[in-house]
């Protein structure tokens, strides 16, 4: 299980998955019928709500009427099907912020910077979708929002969520450079083909139900200039089963039932890492860890940390960790324990320290308690131990 909490100013990233965990409903193409588009009025298969049906076979603007069968551009909550006999274009939305009920599009959809569509009932878009380089998204919400988007997908700056019961799955994604995603209520994100997350973003999964599915995920990292921030608390998942390298990142689990499922997660190098508020976080896989301060700018920074009563943060295969700093550097990696948090560095038995680089530990607060029990080799000009308010450092 794994805890992590800490957001950056430098840090642009939101990933709120808000879903109740409730079944999902069946494909949208059960509901429309093959061809909606024939008659004088769209055809629908149900006794669904009124249905708006795309009419310009050069694609178009959403927002813009007359690309409209309906003559007008969708009201909210409506049906909506975009599947057109010689459709040669996209469908772009720059104009507002589209609410649907169920949604079909059989081409590729393009908000614009800063736009977005929500799904509120079944969603089926397999033309493809695209973001704006500033940011767009989609979201997932309800209990009975199951959003499945297939065909060429981009989300570099992106915001896939799922939110109040929602379940939104992005089937071709294999790479994200910064996201935005904030899950939260039960909602789930599903990504079965992403491998990589890169850039400046800010990830944050929080209650019971909510999670982020990505089996196939392996690498996440930040850059020079910005961390990867992944919050994840009351109850969110973050299951990344062939997760090995969480590097230049922040990451924050809070809560006694939150959880991290990355039993391969070896390389955390140049992360800040913390179990707060009750919560056990393990990484069995670790064996070293290096700090680069060069690019630290904040004091403690790249601090292994427990953090509260019954909060648990395990290293219990970390045997070297490493400070390499650089000219004029006065910070360096930490490891804290506080309000009665426990840090389990039992394994380390060498602490090294190059470039001006150092280290400090500390336990703060009574139940506090940083396991050093196997050190046997560290600078003692550059490494430095503070047990305060009753907190322990065992050696």
């Amino acid at each position: 299980m794994l805890t992590t909490t800490r957001v950056r100013p430098s840090v642009l990233l939101a990933f709120l998955l808000l879903a109740a965990g409730a079944a999902r409903p069946a494909a949208a193409a059960a509901i429309f019928s093959n061809d909606f588009e024939t008659g004088t009025t769209c055809h629908w298969n149900d006794t669904a709500p009124t249905v708006w049906c795309w009419a310009n076979p050069a694609g178009g603007e959403w927002y813009t009427n007359g690309n409209w069968r309906n003559g007008t551009w969708p009201a909210d909550y409506v049906n909506v099907g975009i599947d057109l006999d010689g459709f040669s274009g996209t469908v772009s939305i720059a104009g507002g912020f589209p609410y649907v009920h169920d949604f079909v599009a059989h081409t590729m959809i393009t908000p614009s910077i800063g736009r977005s569509i929500t799904v509120t009932g079944t969603g089926e878009l397999d033309g493809g979708f695209s973001i704006g380089s500033g940011g767009g998204g989609i979201t997932a919400s309800g209990a009975t929002a199951n959003v499945t988007v297939s065909g060429p997908t981009s989300f570099d700056n992106g915001s896939p969520r799922g939110t109040t019961g929602g379940h939104l799955t992005l089937t071709s994604v294999t790479s994200i450079d910064a996201i935005n995603m904030q899950l939260g209520g039960g909602g789930t994100v599903t990504m079965p083909a992403l491998t990589s997350l890169t850039g400046n973003s800010f990830i944050y999964i929080s209650g019971a139900g909510t999670a982020f599915h990505a089996p196939n995920l392996a690498s996440v990292a930040g850059d020079a200039l910005h961390v990867y921030v992944v919050q994840i608390d009351t109850g969110g998942t973050l299951d990344a089963p062939s997760l090995t390298s969480f590097t230049t990142g922040d990451l924050t689990v809070s809560g006694a039932a939150s959880a991290v499922t990355a039993p391969s997660l070896a390389n955390i190098d140049n992360s800040e890492i913390s179990a707060d508020g009750g919560s056990t976080l393990s990484l069995a896989s670790v064996t070293s860890f290096t700090f680069n301060t060069a690019r630290c700018d904040l004091p403690g920074c790249y601090k292994l940390r427990a953090n509260g009563a019954g909060s648990t943060f395990s290293l219990p295969n970390l045997t070297t960790m490493t400070s390499s700093g650089g000219s004029g550097v006065s910070y360096g990696l930490s490891g804290e324990a506080i309000n009665g948090g426990h840090l389990d560095l039992s394994a380390v038995t060498t602490i090294t320290t190059s470039n001006s680089g150092n280290g400090y530990f500390t336990a703060d607060g009574s139940g506090s308690v940083i396991d050093l029990t196997a050190l046997a080799t560290y600078d003692s000009g550059a490494v430095s131990f503070s047990a305060t308010n009753s907190g322990q450092i065992l050696f």
